[in-house]
């Protein structure tokens, strides 16, 4: 994938790296019409971003007066139309081919005869990606064995669709099970504990009732709870 990039606009001391990005790409889809009317969803598949990522960097670049967003009727519907503002249209030239570590942290790569190559921004955008997601804080389980294990996912399962929750962070998904083990001596008690909140409906966790009217509440034996786990999860 090739694009024209502005010397303007590589060069500019007001975009940051991923503006610049985001305005190559823009104005490589807008070199034939002046415009183009790529959708935020299409933008972040070019670029390997999320779309909370374009919109944040889109409305950093409107502000800036770099490229103006306008909407046209298009059969009763309206689609924007992204117009970027090319001032200074000389391509850069006398490049030689290979990386620019000077420009955008090493984000422009192999500039030659006023094309910049794509293909390795692209890829690193992906790596660095799948890096991130790698990097994620990895949950730290107060117990490993199967039972609870398959307990948990059933309490974020029950969660999901009774209460339309979901953890947003590994940091809110680690409170709940400190939580949780804060009240619990045993897996088994924690697995009893999640039963104990789905059963009645409950949103959280609360300590495990040991008396029903009076008389010691029967536990739920290991092989019961694994067997229930895996019917509900299977």
């Amino acid at each position: 994938m090739y694009y024209k990039a502005s010397k303007d606009m590589l060069s500019s001391q007001t975009l940051n790296d991923s503006e610049k990005l985001l305005m190559i790409v823009i104005e490589g889809l807008s070199q034939k019409e002046g415009f183009c009317f790529a959708t935020n969803q299409v933008l972040a598949n070019m670029l390997g971003w999320d779309v909370r990522k374009i919109n944040r960097v889109l409305a950093s670049i409107l502000k800036k007066d770099v490229i103006t967003k306008e909407f046209v009727n298009n059969n009763g519907s309206s689609l924007r139309k992204l117009v970027p503002h090319v001032k200074n249209s000389t391509p850069y030239t006398n490049c030689h081919g290979g990386y620019d570590t000077n420009n955008m942290g090493g984000g422009v790569k192999s500039v030659m005869g006023g094309v910049t190559d794509l293909t390795p921004i692209l890829e690193e955008g992906n790596r660095i990606k799948r890096i991130d997601k790698v990097k994620k804080k990895e949950i730290v389980f107060p117990w490993t064995d199967e039972v609870f294990l398959k307990s948990w996912e059933q309490w974020k399962d029950y969660k999901k669709i009774e209460h339309g929750f979901r953890f947003k962070s590994a940091a809110s998904e680690q409170a709940s099970l400190m939580k949780l083990s804060k009240m619990a001596n045993t897996h088994q008690e924690a697995s009893e504990i999640i039963m104990q909140s789905i059963e009645n409906g409950w949103k959280g966790f609360f300590e495990l009732k040991t008396e029903t009217n009076g008389k010691p509440k029967q536990r739920i034996s290991e092989d019961y709870a694994t067997r229930v786990a895996n019917d509900l999860l299977n």
